[in-house]
């Protein structure tokens, strides 16, 4: 009876060793943890032989990748300056991306303009993104009158498809005959760059709904006489 015991004992003592090898090899091969302890529990060693050839799976943890800044210098700075510490928990509620690009100017030291300013650009462009996300197919509906989009050195400007020109003139939207009458009212001579980015584009479309909507009146021409210099 002793013998019997002591023989399940060690039965059971080396069927545990091949489960506890299995669980280890399965996790090392990221392989599933449960199913291969008991097959080795059972079968012994035919499994792990199994398993120790099998290929091993990418591991599915998912590691953030690091930011495109020193995190170390970054906390340094929000700890230290009470105005960027308020506006990375103003940008944060719209995600941490806009965070990122906050950190990403400052540290750069490209932008010289206030703390404030900086914020409030990036606190307009994460509402306008929220907006795109909410209303994308409206704000396509109200571009598709849109020709041509243009970067220029006073804003964006809008070529409409019935020849009309919109143009961000100091923060309004001024309406022209066409891009001609805007450029001989400013004597604008510059390049323009062609706008092409979709989010940029939907971003112009919300400023300028109020136009763009086909029941909207037109904005005044400002008189060429009174156009700043260039």
């Amino acid at each position: 009876m002793g013998d019997a015991v002591t023989g399940l004992l060690v039965i059971l003592v080396i069927r545990g060793l091949f489960a506890w090898g299995g669980y280890a090899l399965a996790k090392h091969k990221g392989r599933g943890r449960t199913l291969w302890p008991i097959l080795c529990f059972f079968f012994g060693w035919i499994p792990l032989v199994i398993l120790a050839v099998a290929p091993q799976r990418p591991s599915a943890e998912i590691i953030p990748p690091a930011p495109p800044y020193d995190a170390g210098k970054w906390a340094a700075l929000v700890a230290s300056d009470t105005e960027i510490a308020a506006g990375v928990h103003q940008l944060g509620a719209f995600g941490e991306r806009y965070v990122t690009e906050l950190a990403t100017i400052f540290l750069s030291g490209q932008d010289k303009r206030r703390p404030q300013l900086v914020i409030a650009d990036l606190a307009a462009k994460a509402k306008a993104d929220a907006a795109i996300a909410a209303d994308g197919h409206e704000l396509d509906r109200l571009g598709s009158g849109v020709e041509t989009l243009f970067r220029t050195p006073r804003g964006v400007v809008a070529v409409l498809k019935d020849g009309r020109a919109f143009a961000e003139v100091g923060g309004q939207l001024n309406s022209f005959p066409g891009i001609v009458d805007y450029r001989r009212a400013y004597d604008d001579r510059a390049t323009w760059a062609e706008i092409t980015d979709a989010a940029e584009k939907r971003r112009f479309f919300i400023a300028a709904r109020a136009v763009l909507a086909p029941s909207a009146p037109p904005a005044p021409m400002p008189s060429p006489g009174l156009a700043p210099s260039a």
